[in-house]
């Protein structure tokens, strides 16, 4: 992803972004994104750069638009750089492991169990 500098309108913004306008959209309605309003107009920079960064990561690591809301808006009320927001982060991110693990474990001990199941389709 390119790096948006100063001020640019959505069209910049989602071209520099790589993504679409109804995504900016949706992340700006689940306020996920503030950008400037000014004259009717909205103005995307670094900060709504590094949230859209933000965005896109968590929900490469697996987490629902909800999880990276509630993460956002505890930001939001404890203070950007806060230790506070590292620790929900963290936790968000250990619970995430926890379901990944359940859900592995869940799917190995299902039937004959996983590595079976792929020794078995694996063979040439």
């Amino acid at each position: 992803m390119a790096r948006v500098q100063m001020r640019v309108q959505i069209g910049v913004f989602v071209r520099e972004m790589e993504t679409t306008a109804d995504t900016v959209r949706y992340y700006m309605e689940l306020a996920l994104l503030k950008p400037e309003l000014e004259r009717g107009r909205y103005y995307f920079g670094e900060k709504e750069v590094r949230d859209f960064q933000a965005i896109v990561q968590l929900k490469q690591w697996g987490f629902a638009v909800k999880d990276i809301q509630k993460l956002f808006n505890y930001k939001l009320r404890s203070g950007c750089g806060t230790a506070g927001v590292l620790v929900f982060a963290q936790n968000m991110l250990q619970e995430r492991v926890r379901t990944i693990d359940r859900e592995w474990r869940s799917l190995a001990g299902s039937g004959m169990g996983f590595w079976r199941i792929w020794q078995r389709w694996n063979r040439c």
